[in-house]
């Protein structure tokens, strides 16, 4: 972990020194949400069993894909032409845009497919790496009881000088 901070410490600064501009960082910053972040945020928020792996994977594809269109700022050349690429203007396809879709495809296939991998025992809870805790047969709701009822909660609120109204829960729990 900390020769990874290290690492991303390194090439932001190697970045920063060689770009021109304050508005190139954010705009490469605005390119990285788009095309790496905005779909692992999508899919945390709407889909129900995205996991690590397909995060992953889908941060993978979407950043190699989209320095290969290249990136003319940092100077990295084009690696994949693109439909419409010209020599003389560069990129004209929406290939950021594309490069975030298949983020986005990529995190919900390949979650989808090791959700299920773990969930039928395919696979061992061994070999869950990241401890997503998939290998689970179901969710074990009795560990979220706690028999508590309507009669064992109490609600004293009470208003004391210039102080604003304190609110206090009593809960009992039978044992």
């Amino acid at each position: 972990m900390r020769i990874a901070i290290f690492g991303v410490g390194a090439l932001a600064t190697a970045m920063a020194i060689n770009v021109d501009s304050v508005y190139t960082l954010w705009y490469l910053c605005s390119d990285f949400v788009y095309v790496v972040l905005f779909p692992q945020l999508l899919c945390v928020i709407y889909l129900k069993n995205s996991n690590t792996y397909g995060s992953l994977l889908g941060y993978i594809v979407g950043m190699f894909f989209r320095i290969a269109g290249g990136e003319p700022s940092l100077g990295i050349g084009t690696l994949i032409k693109y439909p419409y690429y010209s020599e003389e203007h560069g990129q004209m396809f929406p290939f950021k845009t594309l490069c975030m879709i298949m983020s986005l495809v990529t995190i919900v296939v390949v979650s989808t497919v090791i959700d299920s991998l773990f969930k039928k025992g395919i696979l061992d809870h061994r070999y869950d790496i990241f401890q997503c805790g998939l290998s689970q047969k179901g969710s074990d709701t009795s560990s979220h009881k706690n028999n508590l009822t309507s009669d064992h909660v109490t609600l004293d609120v009470s208003n004391s000088g210039f102080t604003p109204p304190v609110e206090e829960i009593k809960v009992t729990r039978d044992v």
